[in-house]
């Protein structure tokens, strides 16, 4: 995100940029019908999205959250007995909340589960090829391509990729 670095660590850049983020917030809310925010999965992430909820405690009803992954659970409602609280009392606040696939219905509770929508995180069929022609494209090629697009943290894998990356024979790299 802007003003972070790879490895998640908070910058004076990123700090500024949040101060600046809360006070447009703050005075553009109160002219916005409908508010969207992509809640963060760890807790300094859920720190900062707290005080966007702070902000916006009046117009919770207006706001649609989007958990992108499933690990909000296990990373910050487990974690913390506070912050479970403090978030299960915004969700019940909240107007709707989006996630990308039914197994991260769960991660709310059940009181609230009429507010939670899937909306399934696929490719459309008409971008996929079939084995054979999946085959034969790469068949001509000795040569294997990755692009790694993350975050740059151990969670992410890309250690096991690199460690994945040097075990490929001279001929394939």
């Amino acid at each position: 995100s802007k003003g972070s670095t790879n490895d998640g660590s908070i910058t004076l850049t990123r700090v500024l940029y949040l101060i600046s983020m809360y006070l447009r917030v703050f005075y553009h809310s109160n002219k916005t019908e409908k508010i969207y925010l992509t809640i963060s999965e760890s807790i300094a992430g859920n720190l900062k999205d707290l005080i966007f909820f702070f902000i916006l405690r009046k117009k919770l009803s207006d706001v649609t959250i989007h958990l992108h992954g499933g690990s909000l659970k296990s990373e910050i409602l487990k974690k913390s007995t506070m912050l479970a609280r403090i978030n299960r009392s915004i969700y019940n606040k909240i107007g709707k909340i989006v996630v990308l696939g039914d197994s991260h219905r769960s991660i709310f509770p059940s009181e609230i589960q009429d507010k939670v929508k899937v909306v399934q995180n696929c490719v459309s069929e008409s971008f996929l090829i079939d084995n054979k022609s999946l085959i034969k494209k790469h068949k001509k090629k000795n040569l294997l391509r990755v692009l790694f697009i993350s975050s740059m943290t151990s969670e992410k894998g890309y250690r096991t990729l690199l460690d994945s990356y040097n075990h490929l024979s001279e001929d394939i790299k």
